[in-house]
């Protein structure tokens, strides 16, 4: 079974509980990635789940959080025409000084990671 990672990564896209379901409904799963990112800890657990599970991955355009994922997994591969992009942590946020701090760190520990 190939899980596609074709959409936005994250709470309205593809997320770590969609693969480890594929995971529990299939013998053997591969990852296809075709996407231009997405929420930062989305995409690290689904890069932690395809570790755990030791799946292929194959990567025609990973950006962002996918490029995490591209990275995980057993057996990495990338098209021939295909690319990985990375870029510094950012986030769009509304609030005031406590919230703007609180995330100001998390950026940091992604940006760590990165």
């Amino acid at each position: 079974m190939i899980f596609e990672i074709r959409t936005c990564i994250g709470p309205n896209g593809c997320s770590a509980a969609d693969l480890e379901e594929a995971v529990r409904l299939h013998n053997e799963v591969r990852v296809l990635i075709d996407s231009d990112g997405g929420d930062s800890r989305s995409g690290l657990a689904l890069a932690e789940t395809v570790e755990k599970h030791q799946l292929p991955v194959k990567a025609h355009r990973a950006i962002s959080s996918a490029a995490l994922i591209a990275m995980s997994g057993l057996d990495r591969a990338i098209a021939e025409d295909g690319f990985i992009g990375v870029h510094p942590a950012w986030t769009a946020i509304a609030g005031g000084a406590c919230e703007l701090e609180a995330r100001a760190r998390d950026l940091q520990k992604v940006e760590e990671v990165l």
